[in-house]
């Protein structure tokens, strides 16, 4: 910013000289003149384009900080450097501006998304100029943290991709208390499976109807690998795809309840299923998971209990 201002000045100050110079030889040489004139109107040019390139940048901060000044703001030009936050960010991110300027922000990645969630969310903003998504991101000392995140892109004079700009949002203590709504709901926020207070529901009400049936306890043994690699998102798409597919093969007298983040609890009728092709038909399932355009495995170890 500070070459921008110096630059401009200089050329404002010769911009001035050019023209006390050209009125001057006006009366005494045409070939003079018409030299002084070409400089004078390219430095016209030149003086106009730094005036948009600095008035752009200004009019974007300007926008943020009156109406986003309650909320992050992330500013990055068309290689997707930094170049501005303001405060409200950095003090969510716990970063000085001088660690991120220049920077990618993918310096704040907390969860990996797939390939086509960002070629989604690409398209959309050249498309549509906005892109809206929650992101689980990290601080700079590794605390993961929820944020709604609002792009937006600003085109230069000739259309081209000049500045993306986003509206963070901190909303993790929004998700903390959905996700305890929906535990007194009976249901696992990230997922919405049956949880294990559903769980003994349905127990209670089965045996009140006298009708056997059999638990098996699923722990999946690689699933901290699968939330560290693929994303804590992938691996909730996984269990639902999973469930999904089981109760499909198992029909309506099975359930199945997410007992914690690592175990599911299937519920079979003894009559509809026996034990051993229960577990057959869980194993099978685990070893050809489709998940978001890629095969995954689930390691388990199981229980049963009667």
């Amino acid at each position: 910013m500070r070459r921008t201002y110096t630059l401009g000045l200089g050329l404002l100050i010769l911009y001035i000289v050019l023209l006390l110079v050209s009125v001057m030889l006006s009366m005494l040489d045409l070939t003079a003149t018409l030299f002084v004139s070409t400089l004078y109107w390219a430095l016209s040019i030149g003086l106009l384009f730094l005036f948009y390139k600095r008035m752009d940048i200004q009019s974007i901060l300007s926008l943020t900080v009156d109406k986003y000044c309650s909320d992050g703001v992330l500013i990055t030009n068309r290689k997707n450097h930094i170049v501005y936050a303001n405060q409200i960010f950095l003090v969510q991110s716990g970063y000085t501006m001088k660690e991120i300027l220049g920077k990618n922000p993918r310096i704040f990645q907390g969860e990996l998304k797939t390939e086509g969630f960002y070629e989604k969310m690409w398209n959309e903003l050249i498309e549509n100029g906005t892109f809206e998504a929650d992101f689980w991101d990290k601080k700079k000392n590794g605390v993961l943290y929820f944020k709604n995140i609002k792009f937006y892109l600003f085109k230069g004079l000739f259309g081209q991709p000049k500045y993306h700009l986003s509206i963070q949002r901190d909303i993790t203590d929004d998700f903390k208390r959905k996700e305890t709504l929906k535990e007194m709901m009976d249901q696992n926020a990230s997922t919405n499976l049956p949880n294990r207070k559903r769980l003994r529901t349905l127990v209670d009400k089965r045996l009140e109807q006298d009708d056997p049936f059999y638990l098996i306890f699923m722990r999946i043994t690689n699933q901290h690998h699968i939330r560290h690699v693929l994303s804590q998102n992938y691996y909730d798409d996984a269990l639902v795809t999973y469930t999904d597919t089981v109760l499909e093969i198992l029909g309506e007298d099975t359930s199945i309840a997410e007992y914690d983040r690592e175990t599911l609890v299937i519920m079979a009728k003894q009559s509809s299923v026996s034990k051993k092709e229960c577990l057959k038909i869980l194993e099978d399932v685990s070893k050809g998971l489709y998940v978001n355009d890629q095969y995954i495995t689930f390691e388990n170890k199981y229980g049963i209990s009667e």
